[in-house]
């Protein structure tokens, strides 16, 4: 089995991704990580909780990190999310759920001591991986790879014309783990999320599934599509976070080429990321998706009963993908 860590701010598309991530057995999740990035750390704490509930996977621990960016002022998007992150669904979590006790870098040097190949997908601001690379420098030598949402290279931003959110957040960490993590990262930015939208006839066929996390799904993303709509007038959900989660546990989705990325960390710049594409680097920058591949494993993973509707769905020149 795979070994996985989790890092998020759970967030909306955070939360179908841990969905996505949790559905699949094959996966050995060591712990689930909350970092502060759409909500505040509290916030995207009880939301991994939450979700486990749902997801019944109350034996995958969960981790609080850090709640306040390395330089930079707290930032939030609950305009996004909602107030509760998860668009204001009532979803409680079970009491009987606790947090681990231990401190976030306590945690990664402990799984990367005990477990090889252990590959990290990071769904929010990197905050937890740059602190823990202050901490001890060289324990992610011991990690096989890092998937990190996060970018937006020949794109426009989505918080400013020219910053990706996660990047934008705590763009102190992020540049600090570009330069120096150690092992492969890859690098799923808005360059490829905006290409996989969550169009409303899949909102509605994830509906006929009937299931308690079916109805979830739908109601978290009637808000973020509200969101989508009245800011960019697009009719579909980005799917950022459950495309980065596809790549990191799937195969043939994306392209990717390689590149050293800088981060602008001061001025109206802040949070851009600049690939330097010069064929080397330690960055794999995903530039192009396999949008219905995604579309397969998104919803056909959650929802294995749907897989044979779901195929004729999307190879339906009319109400599939487009």
């Amino acid at each position: 089995m795979r070994n996985i860590i989790i890092d998020c701010d759970p967030g909306i598309d955070d939360a179908l991704a841990l969905i996505l991530a949790l559905s699949d057995l094959d996966f050995n999740i060591l712990g689930i990580v909350a970092v502060a990035g759409n909500l505040p750390i509290q916030t995207t704490t009880r939301n991994i909780l939450r979700i486990l509930t749902l997801m019944d996977r109350l034996d995958v621990p969960v981790i609080a990190g850090y709640g306040n960016p390395l330089k930079r002022e707290p930032v939030s998007a609950s305009e996004v999310h909602g107030d509760d992150g998860l668009g204001n669904v009532d979803l409680t979590a079970n009491p009987s759920i606790k947090v681990e006790d231990i401190e976030v870098e306590a945690f990664y040097h402990s799984m990367l001591c005990q477990h090889k190949d252990v590959e990290i997908i990071t769904l929010g601001p990197l905050t937890n991986i740059a602190k823990t690379m202050m901490c001890y420098p060289t324990i992610f030598e011991a990690a096989k790879s890092l998937v990190a949402m996060g970018g937006a290279f020949d794109v426009p931003g989505n918080c400013s014309p020219v910053a990706e959110y996660n990047i934008w957040a705590d763009p102190h960490a992020a540049k600090m783990v570009f330069k120096g993590f150690s092992e492969p990262i890859t690098c799923v930015g808005l360059d490829v999320t905006r290409k996989t939208l969550l169009t409303p006839n899949y909102m509605e066929f994830i509906k006929t599934s009937g299931s308690p996390i079916a109805t979830f799904i739908n109601k978290a993303l009637q808000f973020y599509l509200e969101f989508h709509w009245q800011n960019n007038r697009v009719m579909g959900c980005e799917m950022h976070d459950p495309l980065a989660v596809a790549i990191a546990l799937y195969e043939n989705i994306g392209k990717v080429y390689q590149a050293d990325v800088d981060v602008i960390c001061e001025g109206d710049a802040i949070g851009q990321t600049i690939a330097h594409k010069n064929g080397q680097g330690n960055v794999s920058i995903v530039y192009q998706v396999d949008r219905k591949k995604f579309l397969e494993l998104l919803i056909g993973n959650i929802f294995p009963q749907l897989k044979e509707d779901l195929a004729c769905m999307i190879d339906n020149p009319i109400y599939g993908v487009f």
